[in-house]
């Protein structure tokens, strides 16, 4: 079987991403490759999505409570570094609900978007192109087909993204050497190093703030990198405090969606 040397970059566009290994994928030979610019690692193009998601939220992903609590917390100290506490927040590809629920449990009015997944457990708080201050997008970018399109949308909704991925660590491991790639699932296509974020920064114009290379923020204004990354590292401890300057909305939604009932 031939094996095609270069594919384009679904990133920086660059035509030449190399080509660097194969392997099997949900019984598929999947090729890989790297982009020589942004340093981008993709798949190829991905025929077994369909397959891949019979179920949206995988088997394996056995972390999903415990990885929502976290990201609730550090989103919680993230907005009171951007001030943020009445304005409407997004959670893209937003899954089952559970993080948009532990928000809102917070007292933050956090809205559910997501194209592929039932919202079980935030009915009656889904996005309808409300006005948005924050958008986040936690496990998201690692399965975007096509990360340009999809950060266009982002970024037309908030031109604030809170985000979770993965940063692929160099040199490139061998997909036996790095679990992210998800050989058991099949559902992550594209990973990212600092150097693609950086390029995507540059290319829609914001400032760009990671932690420990799995938790990042592009952001329309500048902040202390510093604060950032003591705010994230010790997320539960700066919790404590972040929270008390909202209410929950525990109480208030049940009598709302009682309402429409």
């Amino acid at each position: 079987m031939s094996v095609l040397m270069y594919q384009i970059c679904r990133v920086c566009q660059h035509a030449q991403s190399r080509y660097i290994f194969q392997s099997q994928l949900l019984n598929h030979v999947v090729k890989y490759y790297e982009c020589p610019i942004c340093e981008f690692v993709q798949t190829e193009n991905p025929y077994w999505l369909e397959k891949a998601y019979d179920s949206a939220i995988n088997d394996v992903d056995t972390g999903i409570m415990k990885r929502n609590q976290m990201c609730s917390k550090r989103a919680t100290n993230l907005c009171a570094l951007l001030n943020i506490k009445d304005e409407n927040i997004l959670d893209y590809a937003g899954g089952y609900g559970i993080f948009t629920r532990l928000m809102r449990d917070v007292g933050f009015n956090v809205l559910w978007k997501d194209k592929y997944c039932d919202n079980l457990l935030a009915k009656g708080f889904g996005y309808n192109g409300q006005n948005v201050k924050l958008l986040t997008a936690f496990e998201v970018f690692e399965h975007l087909e096509s990360p340009i399109h999809a950060l266009d949308e982002m970024f037309s909704i908030s031109s604030n993204i809170f985000f979770s991925t993965l940063l692929i660590p160099e040199p490139t491991p061998k997909i036996e050497d790095w679990w992210y790639y998800g050989q058991r699932h099949g559902q992550h296509i594209g990973f990212y190093r600092k150097k693609t974020l950086e390029y995507l920064a540059k290319k829609y114009n914001k400032n760009l703030y990671s932690y420990n290379s799995e938790i990042h923020l592009f952001s329309e204004v500048k902040i202390s990198k510093l604060f950032y990354m003591i705010l994230m590292k010790f997320y539960k401890l700066f919790y404590i405090y972040t929270q008390r300057r909202v209410s929950s909305k525990i109480w208030s939604d049940y009598i709302e969606v009682g309402e429409r009932k």
